[in-house]
């Protein structure tokens, strides 16, 4: 099947399942994207056991540099997280795609609500030592 003759076959199919009532990503995608695989109980429990592992091992790392610098990452992983979460919607895989979407929210909060001494935040004034509060003496001077 050539290119053309492709999205022939595509813009034909999606009129088809308008008139119908029933567009859907599985119905556009359906002609030549099968993903039999992931409808395999086995395949989707080792995927989501290991996309629950790969979100712990980002909020809670062990003390070793692979995962301190996994833990790093958290932005880049929560947006694969939440790109592979679209990937399974286009493919009508709704276990799978929550898993995703819930990893990728529970690296995003965690994050949001850590306070992480190593990260200042962007714009933040410099941290402040602890029990002395350094001003200029100009401020701070007292007559006498």
């Amino acid at each position: 099947m050539e290119c053309g003759e492709f999205f022939y076959f595509l813009a034909n199919s999606a009129i088809i399942a308008l008139q119908h009532g029933k567009l859907t990503a599985k119905h556009i995608f359906a002609a030549e994207m099968t993903f039999s695989v992931f409808d395999h109980a086995r395949v989707r429990q080792v995927l989501t056991i290991s996309l629950l592992s790969g979100t712990l091992l980002c909020i809670f790392p062990p003390r070793q540099p692979a995962f301190q610098w996994w833990a790093d990452q958290a932005f880049f992983i929560a947006l694969g997280y939440l790109l592979f979460g679209l990937f399974f919607l286009i493919i009508d895989n709704p276990r799978l795609m929550f898993v995703c979407l819930g990893c990728s929210a529970a690296i995003c909060f965690f994050k949001n609500e850590a306070l992480d001494d190593r990260m200042p935040m962007p714009g933040a004034p410099p941290p402040i030592e602890q029990g002395f509060l350094q001003t200029p003496k100009e401020i701070c001077s007292f007559p006498g």
